[in-house]
C-alpha cells in the first residue's frame, strides 16, 4: 500500500470514529453537569438545615405577612414565621436576616452573574439583625408597624430541652413561679424569674425550667409584682402535662394595655440534624 493510499484510509478511520466519539463527550459533559447538580442540590440542602428558627412573639397580637421570602443557598423558598411554634430553620446573612413580601426572582431574570443579581435585587421588606451564628438556635421576633427592622431575642434550643416546661421573662416586672408534685401546694417550690434586661439577654437569671418524665403532671402559679404593689399578684393557676415530643414554654411580656405582664405560649418540637 502506498502512502497516499495509507493517509487516505487513516482519513477514513478517522472520520468512522468521529461518531462514536462524540456521545462519549456528551455523555461526559451530561455526567459532569450531573455532578455540579448533584453538588449544589448537596449545598442548598446543607443550606436549608442551617439557621435560627423564628416564632412571632406580640404582646399585641400583631402577626407577619404569610408566607415571607428568604433566600435559603441559591433560592428564594417561601417560608411562614408565625406564633406557637417555630419556622423552618432560616440562614442568616452577615448576622441578618431579609425577607421579601413576594418572591424577587423575577427582578433579577437575565442577570449575567451573581454580582449583577445583587444589583438588580429589590431591597428587602423586613430585616431581623443581630441574628447569632451557631447551630440550633431559636429566634422570637416582634412585629413593627413604625419600621421594617425586625427585634429579634435568640436563645439555644438545648438551653430549653424537650420532655419540660420554661418559662422565659421578656416583662420588665419579677415573675414568682410557685410549682407543686403534689397538686395542693403543700409542698410549693417558689422561684423569683428576675425582668429581661436586653444588655444580657435570655439567661438563667429570667429563664426557669424543669424536666420529668414523659406524661407526668405539675401543678404551678404564676405571679408578678409591679413597683408599686407590696406583694405578688398571682396571674394563673394550672398544671403542666410534660411531653417527651417537645418543650413547652411560656413566655411573660409587658402587657400593652396594662402595667401587668402577658403571658404568651409556645412549643417547640426538636429541630432538624444540621
Amino acid at each position: 500500500m502506498t502512502m497516499k493510499n495509507i493517509s487516505a484510509f487513516a482519513l477514513v478511520l478517522s472520520l468512522a470514529a468521529a461518531p462514536l466519539l462524540q456521545p462519549a463527550r456528551a455523555q461526559d459533559d451530561s455526567f459532569d453537569n450531573d455532578k455540579a447538580s448533584a453538588k449544589d442540590a448537596a449545598k442548598e440542602e446543607a443550606a436549608a438545615k442551617k439557621g435560627v428558627r423564628l416564632m412571632v412573639c406580640s404582646p399585641s397580637g400583631e402577626s407577619l405577612p404569610s408566607p415571607l421570602y428568604c433566600r435559603i443557598g441559591k433560592k428564594f423558598v417561601p417560608v411562614v414565621v408565625a406564633a406557637r411554634t417555630p419556622s423552618r430553620p432560616i440562614p442568616a446573612e452577615d448576622g441578618k436576616i431579609r425577607f421579601w413580601k413576594s418572591d424577587p426572582s423575577s427582578a433579577l431574570a437575565g442577570a449575567k452573574d451573581e454580582a449583577d443579581k445583587e444589583a438588580k435585587l429589590p431591597p428587602a421588606d423586613l430585616v431581623v439583625n443581630g441574628v447569632p451564628s451557631g447551630s440550633k438556635m431559636i429566634g422570637f421576633v416582634i412585629p413593627s408597624k413604625e419600621s421594617k427592622n425586625l427585634q429579634g431575642l435568640f436563645f439555644k434550643e438545648k438551653d430549653f430541652p424537650k420532655k419540660g416546661v420554661h418559662l422565659i421573662n421578656l416583662s420588665p416586672y419579677p415573675i414568682r413561679m410557685t410549682t407543686s408534685e403534689k397538686g395542693d401546694f403543700n409542698d410549693a417550690k417558689n422561684t423569683i424569674v428576675s425582668p429581661y434586661r436586653k444588655s444580657e439577654g435570655i439567661n438563667g437569671k429570667n429563664s426557669w425550667s424543669v424536666t420529668g418524665e414523659d406524661g407526668g403532671t405539675l401543678a404551678f402559679a404564676i405571679a408578678y409584682k409591679a413597683n408599686n404593689m407590696p406583694d405578688y399578684k398571682r396571674i394563673k393557676t394550672s398544671s403542666m402535662v410534660i411531653s417527651a415530643r417537645q418543650s413547652q414554654i411560656t413566655v411573660a411580656v409587658k402587657d400593652p394595655k396594662s402595667d401587668s405582664p402577658k403571658l404568651l405560649s409556645f412549643q417547640i418540637a426538636e429541630s432538624p440534624q444540621n
